[in-house]
């Protein structure tokens, strides 16, 4: 466990925040969105109690 989180910190609830600037990233860059997900697992490994995820995309469009 991280010598930074005390026993106090894991009552409270983590929040994993998820953003992707426009939709084509949301379809194309998967590999981003594994790894932010991933930081919904290591708030379990590391105990907290409450896991809060909030997903936001943009509002800027793509060019094309």
């Amino acid at each position: 466990m991280n010598p930074k989180i005390a026993p106090d910190h894991l009552g409270r609830a983590a929040v994993v925040y998820i953003r992707q600037s426009t939709l084509a990233q949301v379809v194309s860059n998967l590999e981003s969105q594994r790894r932010q997900y991933a930081l919904v697992e290591a708030a379990k490994a590391a105990g907290f109690a409450s896991i809060s995820v909030s997903t936001t995309i943009s509002a800027v469009q793509d060019p094309d």
